[in-house]
């Protein structure tokens, strides 16, 4: 399986307004980021946010009553806690599955972002 070619956050629109959605560092549903961000392909994005340093984690709630689909929430994991990490799995690979599993483990890439993140990576001025 190859490796996504990610878009960098600082370079991509479409990423920055995912990581405004993510940027309370709640849990967010796909369809509440889709509408919030103007994405289509949320778990792609969040990929690509895994890929430029993000702990992004999935989780599944539950199945819609009226169509039985699967409702999937996201949220940055360690928004506001100083460091922000970037999964790895033992073999060094990224980890890239909602259930990531016990052989991931953090790998610091960005110290020192919190909750100013986009200004703090000069990518948001608002």
């Amino acid at each position: 399986m190859g490796k996504i070619h990610a878009a960098t956050i600082q370079k991509s629109p479409r990423l920055q307004r995912l990581l405004a959605a993510l940027g309370d560092g709640g849990w967010h549903t796909t369809r509440e980021l889709m509408l919030k961000a103007n994405v289509m392909a949320v778990g792609t994005c969040v990929s690509e946010l895994r890929d430029n340093g993000l702990t992004v984690e999935c989780r599944c709630r539950g199945k819609d009553s009226a169509t039985g689909a699967m409702i999937y929430e996201y949220r940055i994991s360690n928004f506001g806690k100083g460091e922000i990490t970037r999964p790895v799995t033992s073999t060094g690979g990224q980890a890239n599955s909602c259930a990531a599993g016990p052989d991931v483990k953090p790998s610091p890439i960005m110290p020192g972002h919190g909750p100013g993140l986009l200004q703090g990576m000069g990518i948001y001025d608002g």
